[in-house]
């Protein structure tokens, strides 16, 4: 790796401080759903200020189209880019039908299943720390998304 014991010890100590911080700053559960809803909410409206208010300025959203779906191909990163971005994918579906749902494998937070014609097309899963999203993941990919059916 061309490191030293010693250089490889300290980053790996700062990486596990920087996983203990940002587990501390995690929202509660019921700021958590809270939050969520009103991202859905604002999704579905098209509130692009309500949205942006709701995400960190440094959010990140990233899309999983597996080669199979369209998707973006690099991260989505800050409030603006990233708002406008799950604004415009929500107008471009109009059948898209969103319900809140428990998934036990996201760590028992709710996430967004998102359904055309009753068929799962997306699951959207957040990451919120106090009391804004940080990161948005977008599973598009239909292979992942087998377990849905």
């Amino acid at each position: 790796m061309g490191r030293s014991a010693e250089s490889c010890r300290a980053l790996a100590a700062a990486a596990r401080r920087a996983i203990a911080s940002a587990r501390r700053n995690e929202a509660d559960e019921q700021e958590y759903r809270r939050l969520v809803r009103e991202f859905k909410r604002a999704c579905q409206t098209g509130e692009l200020d309500r949205l942006i208010a709701l995400l960190d300025p440094q959010v990140t959203a990233r899309a999983d189209g597996g080669g199979h779906v369209r998707a973006a191909l690099k991260p989505i990163r800050g409030a603006e880019r990233t708002a406008r971005y799950l604004i415009g994918a929500s107008r471009r579906e109009s059948r898209l039908t969103t319900s809140l749902m428990t998934l036990e494998n996201a760590a028992h937070r709710p996430a967004l299943v998102c359904r055309v014609d009753g068929a799962v097309v997306a699951v959207v899963t957040l990451h919120v720390a106090g009391s804004r999203i940080t990161d948005v993941w977008i599973m598009l990919n239909p292979d992942k998304l087998a377990a849905w059916a």
